[in-house]
């Protein structure tokens, strides 16, 4: 890092993508991240990335965070709503009693859903958030934030980059089907890994020169379930679609990060706390390339070159699709999500 020292420090971008339990990686990226004296300048997320991010640009810290999660999945009241039966993978070991026992939750979920807005009602899903993420302004927050939902109206994503934290990480994190979504105006939010599941987008607006992004949902290629009815063939197929657009819009980033966690069971919270340590190692075994990719930074960002400014170029003339929507401040007013002008 001699190099660097000579030069302006580059800003990281942090893209925290969704994947629900195996999203706990996202901790030990960022404390990894905070032993190498490289925290981020910006953080982008996605359900539980936006919930972890906005934690962290509230606190400034990882640890704190780390406490808090640990204490709230470690207690009666979330255990209540623990839904690892939804699981497409069953369990490895399971005998027969699990197995109905697991079949029969299901159908009971799945009915309840049907009948219902969402399993979980809204009280207790914004009461179950009270403990992890404070009721603050975005603005206000320690760094620059952005929670990223989707809007089921107009089929776009919803960057909040102003306005109340906790409100912009219900509406990420609103799973359809399982956590109410959250109307705003026209539009109905739910959770934004239907539109980006790794918010690399969302950075090209904030002032950053070097993009991480961090992808917690790496089972596409390591587990591909039994095909033999038309579910699974349909649900495959979703999967296809979404893998292959995420491809796509995370080749904008400098360095993405895929910790190995497909072994942990996305809705299995408590069994989950070991891909901390795999969100650490996945930094450590990227420490070269992070390097590598600070330096370029360092000097392309002198001549206005840096890649996160050939993307804002990019993305200005559309290959990344529509710009997501900015909810303005405290209201339900929406206005188009603007490139800015090049640092």
């Amino acid at each position: 890092m001699g190099l660097l020292s000579a030069l302006v420090r580059p800003r990281i971008g942090l893209a925290l993508g969704g994947g629900a339990a195996r999203g706990f990686a996202h901790l030990g990226v960022l404390r990894a991240l905070e032993s190498a004296r490289c925290r981020p300048a910006a953080i982008a997320g996605t359900s539980i990335g936006a919930i972890i991010g906005g934690a962290y640009a509230a606190e400034g810290h990882s640890e704190p965070v780390r406490r808090r999660l640990v204490e709230y999945i470690s207690s009666r009241r979330f255990r209540d709503v623990q839904l690892a039966f939804l699981s497409r993978r069953p369990p490895e070991k399971a005998n027969f009693r699990d197995r109905v026992s697991r079949a029969v939750r299901r159908s009971l979920f799945f009915g309840r859903a049907y009948l219902r807005e969402s399993y979980i009602p809204q009280e207790i899903y914004r009461d179950h958030l009270v403990g992890l993420v404070p009721d603050v302004a975005i603005e206000d927050l320690a760094l620059p934030f952005a929670a990223v939902a989707s809007d089921l109206v107009s089929g776009r994503a919803v960057a909040f980059r102003s306005g109340s934290l906790r409100r912009a990480v219900l509406a990420s994190g609103a799973i359809p089907g399982v956590m109410p979504p959250m109307p705003l105006g026209e539009m109905i939010l739910v959770d934004g890994v239907a539109t980006d599941r790794v918010p690399v987008r969302v950075l090209l607006g904030m002032r950053v020169d070097v993009i991480l992004a961090v992808d917690v949902a790496t089972d596409f290629l390591d587990y591909v379930p039994p095909l033999r009815r038309g579910v699974a063939i349909h649900d495959r197929a979703h999967q296809v679609t979404e893998w292959n657009l995420r491809r796509i819009r995370m080749g904008v980033a400098d360095v993405e990060l895929h910790p190995a966690v497909s072994e942990f069971n996305p809705l299995d919270f408590p069994a989950a706390l070991p891909a901390v340590a795999r969100g650490e190692e996945c930094v450590e075994q990227a420490a070269h390339a992070i390097r590598r990719a600070l330096v370029r930074a360092g000097l392309l960002r002198w001549i206005g070159a840096a890649r996160a400014q050939r993307a804002r170029r990019l993305a200005a003339r559309g290959w990344f699709g529509e710009p997501p929507v900015v909810p303005g401040p405290g209201t339900s007013a929406e206005v188009p999500a603007q490139e800015p002008a090049e640092a």
